[in-house]
């Protein structure tokens, strides 16, 4: 979007900003004043004021929030993973907007550049783990992809660390640190074709990436 501003602006127009570090937000509202801001504006000037905003009550409020962010996510195609992708973010949208609300939400403890930092790795985890049902083929895959993640058994210490080792074994020998420089399609597999299907546990090595 930074180049479509750049190019448009050569030509004597002048386009929106669209992205601004949205994974730099501190909780879930910011991150939407920053994500994608020309959809957010539209959405909020066509579907939430016309709704009636937050100017009747509470309760109706999170109805409205709820609504846009299920048609919002309509908005980016017709699939049940895209309103859950909505429906996930319309929850985070509405507790956010409740937490704000209480007294004690304003206490001093909230207030320390720690809780600052924790709230914007808090907040980039729930939107990374939102984009899950957002980018799966459908519900099957939305739900290996989160049981992968979620696993239990992903703390079996000993599994995971042969698994770390394995990977970084294929990874930095020199062998395969040589094929880095050969053609893409001759380039070592960080992980097996199959590991959504077996107990791989890629996130093990994309956590320590």
């Amino acid at each position: 979007s930074d180049m479509a501003v750049g190019l448009a602006r050569m030509f004597g127009i002048k386009l929106p900003m669209n992205f601004n570090s949205p994974y730099k937000a501190k909780n879930i509202i910011e991150f939407w004043r920053r994500w994608h801001m020309t959809l957010s504006r539209f959405l909020r000037d066509y579907l939430y004021i016309p709704l009636g905003g937050n100017r009747n009550g509470g309760l109706r409020t999170h109805i409205n929030i709820a609504i846009v962010m299920l048609l919002g996510g309509l908005w980016h195609g017709a699939s049940w993973n895209f309103v859950l992708w909505g429906a996930i973010h319309g929850t985070f949208l509405i507790i956010n907007h409740v937490w704000q609300t209480l007294r004690f939400s304003k206490s001093v403890i909230f207030q320390n550049y720690a809780f600052f930092l924790l709230s914007i790795f808090a907040t980039f985890m729930l939107v990374t783990i939102a984009w899950v049902p957002f980018r799966a083929t459908g519900f099957d895959q939305t739900e290996i992809m989160f049981s992968l993640m979620f696993s239990g058994n992903l703390f079996d210490t000993q599994e995971f660390i042969t698994f770390l080792v394995v990977q970084f074994d294929n990874i930095f020998t020199y062998d395969s640190f040589k094929n880095w420089f050969k053609a893409p399609e001759l380039w070592p597999s960080p992980l097996p074709e199959n590991y959504i299907s077996t107990e791989a546990f890629p996130i093990g090595l994309l956590l320590v990436v």
